[in-house]
C-alpha cells in the first residue's frame, strides 16, 4: 500500500484503504475500404491511480492531514509515489479530491473524513529521483530533493573521476592481450603496420613507469618493426603468469 505520496505521510496515519491502477495504450484506427480496420499503436497512456482513503481521530487529526491532501492539489506539483519505503512508482499528480466527512464531533470537530484521490503519472523533466524514506535524510523533503550538483569548473580534467591503480592494471592486460593477437595476426607477413601494436605496448610501459605502480622495476616492452615481433611475442608469452598475478593480487585488495 501507499505509505508516502509527497511528503504526506499516509503509512503512519493509517489512512489508505484500498488502490486501483489504470494503464493501457493508445491506438490509431484506419478505416480500409470493403474490409476491417487496422490498428496502429500510438504508445502508452499515462497510468491513472485511484485511492481511496479514511482518516480517524484515533491515528491522526483528520482535518489536518485533509488540509495538507488538499494544499498539495492547489499547488498542481508533481510529486514522488512510494510504496512501503522502498518500491518508488515514480511522478505523480494529484488531479482529483474527493471528500465526505463521515463523522463530526457535537464541537464541529472532524472525526471520521473518507474520500479518494485521482492520481495521474507524469512524464515531465523530473530527474532527480528521491531516496526512499527508509534511508532519507530527515530534512530532506521528497516533493523537493536535493538538486543534482552540477560542474563548477570548465576544466574538463578537473571534473573526471580519479583513475585507480587497478583501472591502470586493467588497461595494461588489455593492451598486452591486443598486442598478442595483433602479432598472431601479422605474424605470416614480412611487412605490416605495427602502429597498433606499439600503441598497445606503450599503454603496459606507461603504466608500470608511472607512480601507481609500487613494485619491482620492469623492463619496457621493445618497440618493434616486421624483423623483430618475434621477439615482442616471447616477452609477451613469459610475462602471462606475471599479469595474472597482478590481477589476482589487485582482485583480492592486497598491495601490489
Amino acid at each position: 500500500m501507499i505509505t508516502h505520496l509527497g511528503d504526506i505521510n499516509l503509512g503512519d496515519v493509517r489512512g489508505a484503504h484500498g488502490l486501483s491502477l489504470r494503464t493501457g495504450y493508445d491506438f490509431a484506427k484506419h478505416e480500409r475500404p470493403l474490409n476491417k480496420a487496422i490498428k496502429q499503436k500510438l504508445g502508452a497512456r499515462l497510468d491513472e491511480w485511484r485511492l481511496s482513503f479514511k482518516l480517524h481521530h484515533a491515528f491522526c487529526d483528520p482535518q489536518v492531514v485533509l488540509d495538507k491532501i488538499l494544499t498539495t492539489c492547489n499547488k498542481g506539483e508533481p510529486m514522488p509515489l512510494v510504496f512501503d519505503y522502498v518500491d518508488y512508482k515514480g511522478w505523480v499528480t494529484l488531479d482529483d479530491v474527493d471528500v465526505n466527512y463521515q463523522e463530526i464531533a457535537p464541537n464541529g470537530k472532524p472525526l471520521v473524513i473518507t474520500g479518494s484521490l485521482s492520481l495521474s503519472e507524469f512524464t515531465g523533466d523530473t530527474t532527480t529521483k528521491p531516496t526512499a524514506p527508509a534511508v532519507r535524510d530527515d530534512n530532506q523533503s521528497l516533493s523537493n530533493p536535493v538538486p543534482v550538483q552540477t560542474a563548477t569548473s570548465d576544466n574538463v580534467s578537473e571534473l573526471l573521476p580519479t583513475r585507480q591503480p587497478m583501472q591502470h592494471l586493467e588497461d595494461a592486460l588489455i593492451a598486452q592481450h591486443r598486442a598478442r593477437a595483433l602479432i598472431r595476426t601479422l605474424s605470416s607477413a614480412s611487412s605490416g603496420d605495427f602502429s597498433a601494436i606499439n600503441n598497445a605496448t606503450s599503454i603496459v610501459n606507461g603504466y608500470f613507469a608511472s607512480n601507481d605502480w609500487t613494485g619491482n622495476t620492469v623492463p619496457p616492452l621493445p618497440i618493434i618493426d616486421s624483423s623483430n615481433y618475434g621477439d615482442l611475442s616471447q616477452i609477451l608469452n613469459d610475462r602471462q603468469a606475471v599479469m595474472l598475478e597482478l590481477t589476482r593480487s589487485a582482485a583480492t585488495r592486497q598491495s601490489l
